[in-house]
């Protein structure tokens, strides 16, 4: 019995002892103000990725600053990750946000037993690895019709703005993968329109340095938004379908409010980040032709579409999709908020509960201890499971969970999407193209200027 106790106070007194250890301070901003924090400072680097870069850059690969009035923290070394893998949750404030200017219930700010029911019945319902292989003729059938544009393009001899063109056509595969319904160019157009003003505006609104018309322009791509996802939940409604899709399992939700929101989050995210990966993709297939014929030696043996089966298997297509990811830093940054206890990081920092953290992908991706020859484009480096670990690669979600519900259905779309086009096309630039292209950093990186190409049919 003595031992025991005896025991218990030795535990007890290093307990105590190690909370009375000092810890290093971590470095960073001192808040402009109490209510503003470090956002002007966020709005004077132009964007949120290009202020976590400078401020690595200058305190290394740990530093802090305040989001508003809410502690942060952004880390830039992989030896963190194991650290911070169990960070699930979202912020309040970021739900607040965009239930100020779009939904309520928003589902990249639900948290704890709710996101995980959402994400259980609702997602993974309809865009689980195996969901999205059973239903690949649809990812096909919206690359036939692209398809036929790329011919006729081809035909032409004219040009088209990568950007918008894979924006539509992320559009047309969600509406028919996800909403059953085959869209009309005119309603392509009006959806485009709404979710590409709410993207080009959305950061300017959250950091307080949008105009007024771009404030105005934001209302109306938000409220167009809202009825379009209101006519898609009436129809299918009114129209029910024989197959399960996924505004079936969110119809099946007892909460109008996050009906709407699902859908409005698919449509957010369904189309984007897609299309933008598309757009720097046939940017590096354009400026690298050594790698359209890498990719045309691997399909020589298929004519027309190349099925999405097949081409997400081709080793050449999804290393090139990864090193497109890397150079273009489609995603800028990824970010949770610590709600549980204080976390010890292995140099002796901590991380307190109540802060938001953020992991800067620019620092990682494009950093030659990680990465050699970083700014050479090599998707044979890919070849080496080393690089897709995900403490280092992480474009569809923070290390440890949480992913991206869409990730395979738009891996599948892109992959389908890439095959197709080089099986039957060489791919360059437009004589008047702009150079350099540059870049514009926000959620996602985009490109600065239009990129413009041309096709011309291949005689095999």
């Amino acid at each position: 019995m003595m031992t025991a106790i005896l025991g218990g106070l030795v535990i007890l007194g290093m307990w105590l002892l190690s909370r009375r250890i000092p810890r290093p301070r971590i470095p960073g901003l001192s808040p402009h103000s109490p209510a503003l924090g470090n956002l002007p400072d966020i709005a004077a680097c132009g964007s949120f990725q290009r202020f976590l870069t400078k401020h690595h850059q200058t305190y290394g690969a740990i530093f802090s600053f305040w989001y508003g009035q809410l502690p942060a923290i952004s880390l830039s070394d992989p030896k963190y990750n194991a650290c911070i893998a169990g960070l699930l949750t979202h912020h309040l404030a970021q739900s607040e946000v965009f239930a100020s200017f779009l939904t309520a219930k928003f589902m990249g700010g639900t948290n704890g037993s709710e996101w995980k029911r959402r994400r259980r019945m609702h997602w993974d319902m309809a865009f689980s690895p195996k969901v999205v292989s059973g239903r690949l003729q649809e990812v096909n059938e919206s690359v036939a019709g692209v398809c036929k544009e790329w011919g006729e393009i081809a035909d032409s001899g004219e040009a088209f703005e990568a950007r918008s063109f894979f924006f539509k056509f992320a559009i047309e595969a969600l509406f028919r993968f996800a909403f059953g319904v085959i869209i009309t160019p005119s309603e392509k157009d009006r959806v485009f329109n709404a979710t590409y003003e709410f993207w080009n505006h959305l950061e300017k609104k959250l950091h307080g340095t949008a105009t007024p018309q771009e404030l105005e322009l934001l209302d109306s791509g938000c409220a167009s938004i809202r009825a379009i996802c209101e006519e898609l939940i009436a129809q299918r409604r009114q129209h029910p379908g024989s197959e399960d899709l996924f505004i079936d399992f969110v119809l099946g939700d007892k909460d109008p409010d996050v009906v709407y929101s699902e859908i409005a989050s698919a449509l957010m995210g369904g189309t984007h980040a897609t299309s933008l990966l598309l757009a720097w993709c046939i940017y590096y297939l354009a400026r690298y032709p050594e790698q359209q014929t890498r990719i045309f030696e691997q399909l020589q043996s298929f004519k027309g579409v190349v099925d999405a089966t097949v081409a997400s298997t081709v080793s050449v297509i999804s290393e090139f999709i990864d090193e497109s990811l890397r150079m273009s830093l489609l995603t800028t940054f990824v970010q949770r908020f610590n709600d549980g206890p204080d976390i010890l990081l292995p140099d002796g920092y901590v991380i307190p509960s109540g802060t938001l953290v953020m992991l800067n992908a620019e620092t990682l991706l494009w950093s030659s201890a990680y990465f050699p020859n970083p700014c050479e484009f090599n998707p044979a480096r890919f070849s080496d499971p080393e690089c897709r670990k995900q403490s280092l690669f992480f474009p569809f979600s923070f290390p440890g969970g949480r992913s991206c519900p869409g990730r395979w259905v738009a891996q599948a779309e892109v992959s389908a999407c890439l095959a197709t086009l080089v099986r039957n096309f060489h791919i360059s630039f437009d004589p008047k193209q702009k150079f350099p292209v540059g870049t514009v950093a926000s959620f996602f990186t985009s490109p600065k200027e239009s990129i413009f190409i041309q096709l011309k049919r291949r005689d095999t």
